[in-house]
């Protein structure tokens, strides 16, 4: 609830250059929200006992440290590169490049929220009897169901990128339509790629596997955009991340190509992107041309959306299809 509010505000408060000190302070207000936790964990936990007990110990250090280094890593992908934008590009394409970021960013944190709750229920399960089993067969519902829904959101942007650029950020920001077109192909990647890492690898405690794709990506992105930006501006920097994204998703796969069935899973999710193709591909020889610009991207939105589920359903993809029974067996 945090995040969807954090989101909404910067949609409602953020619209100008002089609008950045709001745009800093509800960044700043999502760190502080994390203490909210700590006013009722006395209730749960004894903390005196707790601090009484902290020392030093040195396997916890080195895991702790293995998941932090990515953390590090993964800022050279996805902060760093604006540096390199603006140092190569100027401020002007920076602002498309890190304003059409901030979107899709934004998108992949509220798609991620959807997966980010269960890891806990898979750390639990791998201790039962038969855990890894039930681990698998939830991954498969969870990564299906984080391409669907990540599917869709990329589709829709991919649409609508040009006339959203304007409604939302005014014309002077026309240029940045194609920057956000790319960008919103992440979306779907990390969506997907990070269900691999957040709720595999660190369920499992396998730190090493969950690191290693940040560091490559780091490595990917920092070379990509040296050589790059200079020329292809801001649609070269979002070229960049978008094959960064794909190598690091990638990797999150490869890591774990031993240990789940990856057939399996890809056996129904290549209808899902089969779906977003054709829509995408239909709703670009529709022209929808009338009336408010707003109005545009409603109907633009509610047609792609009839497009996706439709063909979602005719190819019988089964989370689709899992969702409609669920509806049907609750409104019978």
């Amino acid at each position: 609830m945090i995040k969807l509010a954090i989101l909404a505000s910067i949609f409602i408060f953020v619209h100008k250059p002089e609008d950045l000190w709001i745009y800093l302070l509800i960044n700043s207000i999502t760190y502080l929200a994390n203490i909210i936790f700590w006013f009722d964990l006395p209730h749960f936990v004894d903390m005196k006992a707790v601090f009484s007990h902290l020392k030093w110990n040195k396997q916890y250090f080195m895991a702790a440290l293995s998941i932090t280094l990515p953390s590090i890593a993964v800022q050279f992908y996805i902060s760093f590169d604006q540096t390199i934008v603006g140092m190569l590009a100027g401020n002007v394409q920076l602002a498309y490049y890190q304003q059409s970021q901030l979107m899709v960013r934004s998108i992949i944190t509220m798609v991620g929220s959807i997966s980010t709750i269960l890891m806990p229920k898979m750390a639990q399960m791998l201790t039962a009897e038969n855990g890894q089993a039930e681990v698998i067969k939830m991954m498969k519902t969870v990564l299906d169901y984080s391409l669907l829904v990540g599917a869709y959101f990329t589709a829709a942007f991919m649409v609508n990128a040009q006339k959203f650029v304007v409604w939302f950020w005014t014309k002077s920001f026309a240029p940045m339509g194609p920057v956000l077109w790319i960008s919103a192909l992440i979306i779907m990647i990390v969506s997907y790629g990070s269900v691999y890492a957040n709720q595999y690898t660190l369920s499992r405690g396998l730190f090493r596997r969950y690191a290693m794709p940040f560091y490559v990506g780091a490595v990917v992105s920092v070379s990509l955009n040296l050589l790059v930006v200079g020329k292809y501006r801001a649609i070269g920097a979002a070229v960049v991340i978008l094959i960064t994204e794909l190598v690091v998703c990638a990797l999150r796969v490869w890591v774990v190509r031993d240990e789940l069935p990856l057939a399996t899973y890809f056996s129904n999710q290549w209808k899902i992107l089969v779906a977003a193709v054709i829509t995408v591909l239909v709703m670009a020889v529709i022209p929808i041309n009338f009336g408010h610009l707003f109005i545009q991207l409603v109907v633009q939105t509610i047609l792609l959306t009839v497009i996706y589920l439709a063909v979602l359903m005719g190819l019988r993809e089964q989370a689709m299809r899992g969702l409609l029974d669920r509806f049907i067996r609750r409104r019978a």
